[in-house]
């Protein structure tokens, strides 16, 4: 078995060692054959998560030891909710960067859970995803573009649970990236142009795409990550053709994401109706 260690742009294989600053994935036989991943930068953060007074205002929990890398007024932090990866997805949903609410829910969820670490780290996939209006607009919007819901008891739509065993949520930069203190946006400074943030972005994206074998629709959230993806790949026509052009960023702050969706809304509903259509009895929708 293969231990190959991630940090950003850097690899290098070798025996299992510092991991603090790489992601670690174990193969087995080869590269393509993705056989589980091992949580070894988890493993190095757990006890200091768990340390953490979650009740504390949110420059204290934003603690020195979790940083995973620095350049000037740019800070990127660990957060234990984008280290699995569904290699059986076919939709992948991507975002920029994930924000400190998701990074304080994925430390509540280690804090809380009962759990083997990679279950836990499961649960903190699931759990730490969206929120609030972000993640209603998310749901609205693909709802409106053909994808089935459910409806709990007490009256809350879901999508994610139907394609649970379809979907890979992930970020061109997996975990929290904070600019003085305050959520990094993808605009200042611009994604494309920071060297620092573009390779790592670069290097993360490639490799995750890269293992979603069944992968049929990429849906980027805002024209950021849109722009981004369609760059990065200009020469690759199998991840171009699965994106989906037009998806405005579903945060309540987008005061143009009803405009930009209802202008891309047609091509986007046709986009989706083919992922839909050409589905394999593997890709049914499973309620659970």
């Amino acid at each position: 078995m293969t231990v190959v260690y991630f940090y950003y742009n850097k690899k290098f294989e070798g025996e299992y060692g510092d991991a603090r600053l790489c992601y670690v994935y174990l193969y087995k036989d080869n590269m393509d054959n993705i056989e589980l991943i091992e949580p070894v930068l988890y493993k190095n953060f757990k006890d200091i998560i768990k340390q953490i007074d979650l009740s504390k205002e949110k420059e204290q929990i934003l603690d020195p030891r979790l940083i995973l890398d620095k350049k000037d007024d740019i800070t990127i932090y660990y957060s234990a909710h984008n280290e699995v990866i569904n290699t059986n997805a076919s939709l992948a949903i991507v975002g920029i960067c994930p924000g400190y609410r998701q990074m304080l829910k994925s430390f509540q969820t280690v804090q809380e859970s009962k759990y083997n670490d990679l279950k836990t780290l499961e649960i903190c996939k699931e759990d730490s995803r969206l929120f609030g209006a972000t993640k209603k607009n998310l749901i609205n919007m693909m709802i409106e573009l053909g994808f089935e819901y459910t409806i709990s008891s007490n009256g809350d739509i879901d999508i994610f649970e139907i394609y649970k065993s379809h979907l890979h949520t992930t970020s061109l930069i997996r975990y929290p990236v904070m600019k003085n203190g305050k959520n990094y946006d993808g605009r200042n400074p611009d994604l494309y142009k920071n060297d620092f943030l573009y390779n790592i972005a670069k290097k993360s994206i490639e490799f995750e795409l890269s293992k979603l074998h069944n992968l049929q629709l990429i849906i980027p959230l805002g024209s950021k990550v849109e722009e981004f993806i369609l760059k990065l790949f200009n020469q690759d026509n199998r991840i171009k053709a699965k994106v989906l052009r037009g998806f405005p960023h579903p945060s309540g702050l987008n005061a143009h994401r009803n405009i930009i969706f209802e202008k891309n809304k047609e091509s986007m509903q046709l986009q989706v109706s083919k992922y839909l259509e050409d589905k394999t009895p593997s890709l049914t929708p499973v309620r659970t």
